[in-house]
């Protein structure tokens, strides 16, 4: 019979969102400014949350994954400078013009974990399941498919 990855570690290691709720932070103030610069620079593009933030990564800003609520809760993808780590940078959102601005929650995840992921993906994709079951002792075994990280 064909067991979940993540019903497995549900039993012992806790529930993905439980996890997230323990080690994740609750934002409010956004850089709307620096965001749409930074958005425009790098021709970001609405839709590519995870994609927009893993490249920003790159630039020395944090990764912080989780979900954002403007009208309902969506996951998503944003960075945080290290030198200001409660003012997020949203290269995706901030071009919505919302008007007021959404509430955030989410994980930081360190850019050597991301590009861990990127090389058994092949793609800029959310990387916050892995993370939360880093510690899974399964997390590297291989399968028939790949990497059990990929499977998650």
């Amino acid at each position: 019979m064909f067991r979940r990855f993540d019903d497995d570690a549900t039993n012992k290691y806790g529930n993905v969102w439980d996890r997230m709720l323990k080690e994740g932070k609750h934002y409010t103030e956004i850089d709307v400014p620096l965001s749409l610069r930074i958005r425009e620079q790098n021709k970001f593009k609405n839709q590519q949350c995870f994609q927009n933030a893993q490249k920003l990564a790159q630039d020395g800003y944090q990764y912080v994954e989780g979900f954002a609520v403007c009208i309902i809760p969506t996951e998503h993808a944003w960075c945080v400078d290290p030198k200001h780590p409660d003012v997020i940078i949203d290269p995706t959102w901030a071009a919505l013009g919302h008007d007021d601005a959404p509430d955030y929650f989410g994980v930081s995840i360190p850019l050597t974990f991301i590009h861990k992921c990127q090389l058994v993906t092949e793609q800029y994709a959310p990387v916050i399941k892995p993370w939360m079951f880093r510690d899974h002792p399964d997390i590297n075994k291989k399968t028939k498919r790949g990497r059990m990280l990929y499977w998650l």
